[in-house]
């Protein structure tokens, strides 16, 4: 039901960078300008003035399951997304499949003539701010677990995203996710507020830092 895209450089394309590559190229959404977008309550600000600049009127709901979909049905959308890599296009079915996905993507690259990586690469970023965190590599295999067991611990709202954590701290959100080549943890936070954003990787990389390797016996 969802997908994670990597680029012809080998590198991983972002939520909002996919996002806006539909509502920047796909016809029948730029052709639907009047019809709403649903997606989910933590857009990026940025992606939230980008869309509301081509047109479209945004509707912000939960990340509840289904409620995407129900959305898309009573509001008669032109299209969805979630943070948690899904992507919604009604014309094929008011669920969303990487298939779907996919075909959307080869659809984009081959009317435009061009490769992924360029495609996107004009699209508006948000401030963030980013740190590497070095850790024990006794819990790399279970990192995951670990993490969200931590967040939870904390209160943190968070979303489980495939190889990445999304946690969200009031006007701010960060993502985690392992490093590929070395033992350490990449943390990226993003807010309008940079301060807000600094405290948000402080307090993650206390909690990373709480992680322990399992005893011994």
């Amino acid at each position: 039901s969802r997908i994670l895209v990597i680029d012809e450089n080998g590198l991983e394309v972002t939520f909002e960078d996919l996002l806006m590559l539909f509502i920047e190229y796909d016809e029948r959404i730029k052709k639907s300008r009047s019809n709403k977008i649903i997606t989910t309550a933590n857009l990026s600000p940025v992606v939230r003035n980008y869309i509301e600049e081509k047109g479209n009127p945004i509707k912000l709901v939960k990340n509840y399951p289904g409620e995407i979909s129900r959305q898309i049905r009573e509001e008669r959308a032109i299209f969805g997304a979630a943070d948690t890599l899904k992507y919604y296009f009604p014309q094929f079915a008011p669920i969303s499949d990487g298939n779907f996905i996919l075909l959307k993507i080869l659809e984009i690259m081959a009317s435009q003539n061009d490769l992924l990586s360029s495609l996107i690469r004009g699209f508006p970023k948000g401030i963030k701010l980013n740190k590497t965190v070095s850790i024990n590599s006794e819990i790399i295999s279970n990192f995951h677990n670990y993490l969200r067991d931590k967040v939870e611990e904390y209160n943190f709202e968070y979303r489980d995203i495939m190889n990445e954590l999304k946690v969200f701290d009031e006007d701010s959100f960060a993502t985690i996710k392992l490093a590929l080549n070395r033992d350490s943890v990449l943390l990226s936070a993003e807010s309008e507020d940079t301060n807000k954003a600094k405290q948000m990787i402080e307090k993650l990389e206390t909690i990373i830092l709480e992680i322990k390797p399992p005893s011994k016996s």
